[in-house]
């Protein structure tokens, strides 16, 4: 059974430089460099694009781990 998290996503790429999270209760925050993104401000909406490409991100990662493929 997979173990339930705090986000509902948390996806980040470039080798980290870039991060999506979506908590719970649907607040959203992007981060650079593990920082918030100032043009993205905590409390400030995100472009839905944006959540939408993290939640594909988050389903094809899960489609190769599945597969036993390292992503």
């Amino acid at each position: 059974m997979a173990e339930m998290s705090a986000d509902r996503l948390n996806v980040s790429v470039s080798d980290g430089r870039y991060t999506i999270i979506q908590k719970q209760d649907g607040s959203c925050r992007l981060l650079r460099h593990g920082e918030d993104w100032p043009a993205y401000p905590a409390g400030q909406s995100i472009p839905n694009i944006v959540l939408a490409l993290g939640y594909e991100v988050q389903a094809l990662r899960d489609k190769l781990k599945v597969a036993g493929v390292d992503g």
